[in-house]
C-alpha cells in the first residue's frame, strides 16, 4: 500500500449494506481512518445484508454501530460514527435554527475528509454532499443499487486552473430533486436487490477510489480509470462510460 492510500480519511454517508462492505473493503487496503453517518437503526432484516451487523445490535444507531463493530475487527483502525441526518431538498423543515446548525456541522464533516462515498438508498441525499464535494474540491464517490443493477461513479472535481470536465452522479440525470420516499409503496422504500448486486457495487467502488489515490504508482493514469461502471446481473455485463459534466451542474 502507498503511503498516499494509507493516510486518506474516508467519509461513508450511509451505513446500510453498501456502507458495511465498503468499509470492510477500505480496512482491507489498510485505511484506518473512516466515519460512518447515518441516522438510521438496526433493524430485524439488516444483520443478514449488512456485515457490520449482529442480532444483539438491533435498535441501536447504525453509524455508531458500524464504527463499534470495525474496532471489534481490527483494532488499529479508527472509526467514527455520527448519528445524524443528511439536510435534503423536498424534505419541509419548520425548525430553521435547527437545520442550520447541522449545515454548518456537516460543511465541517466534509472539510475534515479526503473522500466522500455516498451510499445511501436515495437520489436527493445524495444532493448536498455533491455539492460540497465539488466546493471543497473532494474526491467524491457514489455507489447506487436496484433490483439486478448497479452503478459506481467518480465525480467531477476541481483540479488546477484547468478544471475537471467530468460529470457528477446528477450530471445525467433528467429528474428533479425531490422527496422520492413520500409516494413510494413500501416495498421501494427500503433496498430490494439481490443479494450479490451490493456487494459487487461496493468492491468496484472502493477498487474505483484506489486507482484515483494511487494511480502514480498503478500502470494506468488517472485518464484512464473509468468515471462511470454499469453493471447488469440479468446479462452479467459491465460497461464503462465516461460523463461530461452538464451545463446546468
Amino acid at each position: 500500500r502507498s503511503s498516499d492510500l494509507a493516510n486518506q480519511k474516508c467519509l461513508l454517508i450511509g451505513a446500510g449494506t453498501l456502507g458495511c462492505h465498503v468499509a470492510r473493503n477500505l480496512m482491507a487496503w489498510g485505511i484506518t481512518q473512516i466515519t460512518f453517518v447515518d441516522c438510521g437503526t438496526v433493524s430485524y432484516s439488516n444483520p443478514a445484508r449488512q456485515s457490520l451487523y449482529f442480532q444483539d445490535d438491533i435498535g441501536k444507531n447504525k453509524a455508531e454501530t458500524a464504527a463499534i463493530n470495525l474496532k471489534k475487527i481490527y483494532g488499529n483502525v479508527e472509526p467514527k460514527g455520527i448519528n445524524m441526518k443528511v439536510p435534503m431538498p423536498g424534505y419541509r423543515t419548520d425548525n430553521k435554527t435547527e437545520l442550520q446548525e447541522t449545515l454548518e456541522k456537516f460543511v465541517n464533516i466534509i472539510m475534515a475528509h479526503d473522500v466522500i462515498f455516498l451510499l445511501t438508498d436515495t437520489r436527493e441525499s445524495r444532493w448536498l454532499p455533491t455539492l460540497l464535494a465539488k466546493l471543497y474540491n473532494k474526491l467524491c464517490l457514489t455507489a447506487a443499487i436496484g433490483f439486478d443493477t448497479f452503478v459506481a461513479v467518480r465525480h467531477g472535481r476541481m483540479l488546477g486552473e484547468s478544471g475537471d470536465d467530468l460529470g457528477c452522479y446528477f450530471c445525467t440525470d433528467s429528474l428533479d430533486i425531490s422527496n422520492t420516499i413520500i409516494n413510494a409503496p413500501m416495498d421501494k422504500r427500503c433496498t430490494v436487490t439481490r443479494p450479490g448486486v451490493s456487494g459487487l457495487a461496493a468492491s468496484i467502488v472502493s477498487e474505483l477510489m484506489v486507482s484515483c489515490i494511487d494511480n502514480k504508482n498503478a500502470l494506468t493514469s488517472l485518464d484512464d480509470i473509468p468515471q462511470q461502471i454499469r453493471g447488469n446481473m440479468s446479462t452479467f455485463e459491465t460497461r464503462c462510460y465516461y460523463t461530461k459534466q452538464s451545463e446546468c451542474c
